[in-house]
This record gives C-alpha cells, structure tokens and sequence, in this order.
C-alpha cells in the first residue's frame, strides 16, 4: 500500500506477480533508461526510497505484505513491511 497524504490523492495498493524467464519488454521508471543488472547487484539507492525494503525479501522468494507512508517531498516518514509466513512486522 502507498499512501500519499500530501496530494490529496487516494492511495495505492499494488498486488505484484513474478514471472521466472526473460522478459522482452523493456520500461521505464520516472524517465530514468531501463537497465538489467543481476539480483546481487540491483542498484537500490537509485530507486524508489520503499524498494530495499521489500524487494531483496521478495526476490528470495518470500512473500511481504508493506504498507510505505510518502510526504510532499516523495520522502518516507513510516513504513510497515511484514514477512508472511513469519512473526510481527519487520523494519
């Protein structure tokens, strides 16, 4: 869940489903040129600010529910991310 009380807006939930393979389709990101890097080596500090939080977990095979709070500035004061499967919720 993104929430983005700033702009008024409503918030966002994203429901993710992965594919194993090579995708041909290539996308961009808030203007920014796609680039393929290996998982070991994703470049995280360029990405959305909630991305090295729930990422890595979920690209070793675990499963998240997260919810990431956004200010005005695109900054992230709250984050909730929970493993499924495991205790409380983490970070």
């Amino acid at each position: 869940m993104y929430i983005f009380p700033a702009l008024g807006g409503p918030e966002h939930a994203l429901h993710a489903r992965w594919a194993y393979g090579v995708l041909s389709t290539k996308f961009r990101k808030r203007g920014d040129a796609p680039i393929w890097t290996g998982i070991n080596s994703l470049p995280l500090k360029g990405m959305w600010p909630d991305d090295e939080y729930w990422l890595p977990k979920v690209l070793a095979g675990k499963r998240v529910r997260a919810a990431f709070l956004f200010d005005e500035n695109e900054s992230m004061p709250d984050r909730y991310v929970k493993v499924l499967g495991e205790g409380a919720g983490t970070e």
